[in-house]
């Protein structure tokens, strides 16, 4: 036993088992515990599902590895800690279904825990690379994964990471519709949904602009995988995700100033207008990238959020201060629209809002529980409130258009790691060779200087 202690207790152990955490919870392999139950309705529901993944024995190994550190230095927030563990379990006891009631709070509780880690974790620049690479190198996994579905139309078999069974035949399966009633299969990588994995390569691709800030003899690589990331985040073509992407790296490119760095390098631009071309030229990415953007009637975008997000409305209105009870969502939709009177299967899922979700779980007060424990977690370690808000800036496409963030198990630990990664970035600044760089960057030559030099 002690030679597992020390073992574990090793700063460079830590830093693996943080990242086999990542990875493990970004190839989300895992097991249905009450399948049968999950299917009562005549079709598997994600709802009432209580699963247990690979990554949650590496959340034990990093919990034991932070024992020390999390309650020596979370002392003087026992009471914050209790109040919200007392509100939680009043929250679970409202479920009828005790052990949903249950495993909603202890994923609750488990994301809370997460927060207040990997803001400590990720305040060394060591492990914010370490972090990054393992994040860079699972984007670009998870973007060629995807790449291939596109382009053959169905899964690659590794259902050993948790991928699953796809086909553009397939009933349920997220697709695009082309003309002449054809569809193009939309990129799953190994996540549950295409718009899971756009969030996630908008994580990734921020993690592959800090590599690239950080190491100016690697950009070359780091901007490549940055690309391929682009490219994999396109073919999911998840409109909340694209937006996220285009704010990120505007953002990150104003917080940095490095317009001056990629106008020299003018190569960059170029790559990027070929990779575009390209996916304009074959046609039915061209013809798919056009529907997302002008959706025919077949596209339910609008539609299914709108009529989700109503019932989720109604839902939070019946008790808005203290909000319907944890993992209680199922058993108020159905109460609202039995089955067979209104909605569609598929239709029987969260709202598409993650704040609403929240609200209508935890009420008002709840919601402001949560968001106070966050801000108060993180606003000593990043000493920014600036950068807080302008990560919520970042990720509010996800926020607003999906409920993921909070309700998939990949999604909360991507909203941990987006929470303290980028406001990390943002506040931190630890790049002195990126300032001296980016000082000392040659500016584009004129016309006129080009003539003065001849």
């Amino acid at each position: 036993m002690n030679k597992f202690s020390s073992f574990i207790n090793n700063v460079n152990n830590k830093i693996a088992l943080f990242c086999l955490f990542i990875a493990t919870s970004f190839l989300p392999f895992r097991h249905v515990m009450n399948f049968a139950d999950a299917s009562r309705a005549g079709w598997f529901s994600e709802l009432l599902a209580i699963s247990i993944y690979t990554a949650d024995f590496f959340f034990l190994f990093v919990l034991f590895a932070e024992r020390k550190h999390f309650f020596r230095h979370s002392k003087q927030n026992y009471l914050l800690f209790g109040a919200i563990l007392v509100f939680l379990i009043a929250e679970t006891l409202r479920n009828p279904i005790t052990s949903l009631g249950i495993y909603s709070l202890v994923r609750i509780i488990q994301f809370l825990v997460l927060v207040y880690l990997f803001s400590k974790f990720l305040r060394e620049q060591k492990t914010r690379l370490y972090v990054s690479a393992t994040l860079v190198g699972i984007g670009m996994f998870e973007s060629l994964l995807g790449f291939f579905q596109v382009i053959v139309g169905h899964s690659f078999g590794l259902y050993f990471l948790a991928e699953q069974t796809l086909s553009t035949g397939m009933a349920g399966v997220a697709k695009v519709d082309l003309n002449n009633g054809e569809k193009l299969l939309r990129a799953y990588g190994t996540m549950p949904h295409p718009n899971i994995l756009g969030g996630f390569l908008v994580l990734s691709i921020c993690a592959g602009l800090y590599l690239f800030y950080k190491y100016p003899s690697k950009r070359r690589i780091s901007g490549i995988s940055i690309i391929i990331m682009l490219a994999g985040a396109t073919l999911t073509f998840s409109r909340s995700a694209l937006f996220s992407i285009f704010l990120l790296i505007f953002i990150l490119f104003w917080q940095f100033r490095l317009w001056n760095y990629f106008l020299y390098r003018r190569t960059i631009f170029y790559t990027i207008f070929i990779i575009i071309g390209i996916l304009m030229i074959i046609s039915p990415l061209r013809t798919a990238i056009w529907h997302r953007i002008s959706p025919p009637t077949s596209d339910l975008f609008f539609s299914d959020r709108i009529i989700l997000n109503e019932f989720g409305t109604k839902i939070f209105m019946s008790d808005p201060l203290f909000g319907i009870g944890l993992g209680n969502y199922f058993n108020s939709l159905t109460r609202r629209a039995p089955f067979g009177t209104g909605l569609k299967n598929w239709q029987y899922d969260y709202p598409h809002n993650t704040l609403i979700l929240v609200m209508t779980d935890l009420g008002i007060f709840g919601t402001i529980v949560i968001l106070y424990f966050i801000y108060k977690t993180l606003k000593p370690v990043h000493n920014s409130t600036n950068a807080l808000l302008v990560t919520l800036l970042i990720i509010s496409p996800l926020i607003l258009l999906d409920h993921y963030l909070w309700t998939n198990q990949a999604g909360r630990v991507m909203l941990v790691i987006f929470l303290t990664l980028i406001p990390a970035i943002l506040s931190k600044h630890p790049d002195t060779t990126l300032r001296e760089e980016r000082n000392n960057v040659p500016t584009v030559p004129t016309r006129k200087n080009n003539q003065s030099n001849l």
